[in-house]
């Protein structure tokens, strides 16, 4: 059972809510690839709040160029999409990963969104995913890995049953 994460994180903290989603799954004896998808021309890493380009690409949906987007997702039985929230949106290269493999993977996805407000932004994501025509299973809004364990910890639950049901 091989599980792909594809996730973008600028200041860290979906990196670091993805290498626990790792970990866990692979204490379940899941084999999991994780991808960094990235833009080629990174954010500045100050103020990215008030950076007028990723208020730009985020809330006009425009697609950016990108590092490492070509993934082989036939090889993936569930693939987890996690992405910072900005503007209330997903992160313009997340974003961009999911436009250009729309129709293109039918296994179960999990999105996992992180903000700095406790506001459900996956549900949105989800909305998205699914018109997109992929296969959401389940979503979850993360507001702070350390503080949120039980929720990913649930959701791992979530998915190794899910996995094992389809063996």
């Amino acid at each position: 059972m091989n599980v792909c994460v594809v996730y973008y994180s600028k200041t860290g903290k979906t990196r670091k809510l993805v290498e626990y989603i790792k970990e866990r799954l692979k204490e379940s004896g899941i084999n999991v690839n994780v991808f960094l998808v990235k833009p080629t021309r990174e954010y500045f890493d100050k103020f990215l709040h008030l950076n007028p380009r990723i208020l730009y690409e985020a809330l006009m949906r425009k697609p950016v160029e990108l590092i490492n987007s070509d993934i082989k997702l036939e090889n993936c039985d569930a693939l987890v999409i996690s992405t910072p929230v900005w503007w209330g949106a997903a992160s313009p290269p997340i974003y961009s990963f999911i436009t250009k493999h729309t129709g293109k993977y039918s296994n179960p996805v999990y999105c996992v969104t992180t903000a700095d407000l406790n506001v459900d932004y996956a549900s949105k994501l989800r909305r998205e995913l699914e018109d997109m025509k992929y296969n959401v299973v389940d979503c979850l809004s993360v507001v702070d890995p350390d503080k949120d364990r039980d929720k990913l910890d649930k959701l791992v639950k979530e998915i190794t049953e899910k996995l094992q049901q389809r063996s």
